[in-house]
């Protein structure tokens, strides 16, 4: 069964969403051609309270789309 995941799947507590990202796949397509790529390895980031995440120090031009809809 083949299904585009939804917005609702993204928005929940970081580790839920990164273990369930385990095992799908990321299909692009580009010029008509169709790549596609198991996934086989996550990182997951809490926001600012997290230390290691790019979030911790507020909001930038780079890590804008953190502080954006799922």
């Amino acid at each position: 069964m083949q299904k585009i995941l939804s917005q609702k799947f993204f928005d929940r507590d970081p580790v839920t969403v990164c273990k369930e990202l385990l095992g799908k796949f990321l299909v692009i397509k580009k010029r008509g051609e169709i790549s596609k790529y198991i996934i086989t390895e996550v990182e997951a980031y809490d926001g600012q309270e997290d230390e290691a995440c790019h979030a911790r120090h507020g909001k930038t031009e780079r890590n804008a789309p953190m502080f954006g809809s799922p």
